[in-house]
């Protein structure tokens, strides 16, 4: 008698693994983690640079970060940067910024999930204090944008294929071979068939 080969087990614990993955990554976004300045800091001297770190890569050329002073014109800011090496911050220089209080705004994009994140804080230069109406850190966020949305969907696509592939040659075509290469070829149509089974059951995990 042939002792299984444990390979339904190593289907189902390839797939949930997948999809634990894919969950865990379609959950993320690019979170606000901390600032330099901070939120709500009060400088005694202007900053030569706005660094924001993320708690995942964004993507530079799709997110922006801007400064505006107390009567909402934008500060001549630089070019927006990629601040580190895993691009989860990015920065933006600063001229000599005049005594007051500043709002940043800021919008990334997640190279992640693609998804969109924005938010705004606050900070002053050379004043006792924040102006009236300065407040604590604000986060949204914000659903995909069409072209964004497909490119996940496309993504996601490209998994289930890959792993179709996988768990087909695994579970049809490996048994399949092995019942037409042995004493076992009278059960070809059973191997097959149990083959299919397996691929199935995974499919409707996917």
């Amino acid at each position: 008698m042939r002792r299984g080969n444990g390979l339904p087990g190593k289907i189902v614990l390839l797939v949930l693994t997948l999809l634990l993955v894919r969950v865990s990554t379609a959950r993320a976004h690019a979170v606000f983690i901390s600032s330099n300045p901070a939120p709500n800091a009060i400088l005694r001297e202007s900053p030569e640079e706005l660094v924001i770190r993320f708690s995942e890569p964004v993507v530079p050329a799709f997110s922006s970060v801007t400064v505006l002073n107390r009567a909402g014109q934008a500060v001549e800011a630089g070019a927006l940067q990629t601040a580190n090496a895993n691009g989860t911050a990015l920065s933006v220089t600063l001229p000599p910024l005049p005594g007051g209080t500043y709002l940043v705004t800021w919008q990334v994009l997640s190279s992640v999930d693609s998804h969109a994140t924005s938010g705004s804080f606050s900070f002053a230069v050379g004043v006792s204090r924040l102006s009236a109406g300065a407040g604590e850190v604000s986060v949204r966020a914000q659903s995909p944008t069409p072209l964004t949305a497909g490119a996940r969907g496309l993504h996601l696509a490209g998994l289930s294929l890959l792993l179709g592939m996988f768990v087909f040659r695994l579970g049809v075509w490996r048994p399949a071979m092995t019942a037409l290469s042995g004493a076992e070829a009278g059960d070809l149509p059973g191997a097959v068939w149990r083959g299919g089974l397996r691929a199935g059951f995974a499919g409707l995990a996917l």
